[in-house]
């Protein structure tokens, strides 16, 4: 399952973890809302420092040209452009292939109704 958290060095780095099945996953609902611009939900593991629940990860195709983010108490729902869409595929291509993430640094985003940029990381999940 893919597991989400914030930090751990700031609350402005969201890191993603996947292991190749989660990752081929991911990339098939990425390709959907690329496609027929539909929001798709996964199941997935929000972790905090002492705990973990499960919660949604929920895709979109960004209204505008911004990709952009909000959480909900354990869910968490991005908003992708087409160019952060096809880098995120290009990234789990190379995972696939490769068997890790490495750089392991793929976007930023906005935060909703914020200034804050929330820099995403792709990890492999251990």
């Amino acid at each position: 399952m893919i597991n989400f958290w914030l930090g751990p060095y700031s609350n402005q780095e969201l890191s993603i973890a996947f292991e190749i099945d989660d990752a081929l996953k991911f990339a098939e609902n990425l390709k959907e809302i690329q496609n027929f611009n539909q929001i798709k939900s996964i199941e997935a593991v929000r972790k905090y420092k002492n705990n973990s629940t499960t919660g949604w990860m929920h895709l979109a195709l960004s209204p505008n040209e911004n990709e952009f983010l909000s959480f909900k108490k354990n869910d968490i729902e991005l908003n992708f452009t087409e160019e952060a869409i096809d880098y995120a595929l290009y990234k789990i291509e190379k995972f696939v292939k490769e068997g890790d993430f490495s750089p392991p640094e793929y976007y930023s985003f906005d935060l909703e109704k914020s200034s804050k940029k929330i820099n995403i990381f792709f990890v492999k999940n251990n």
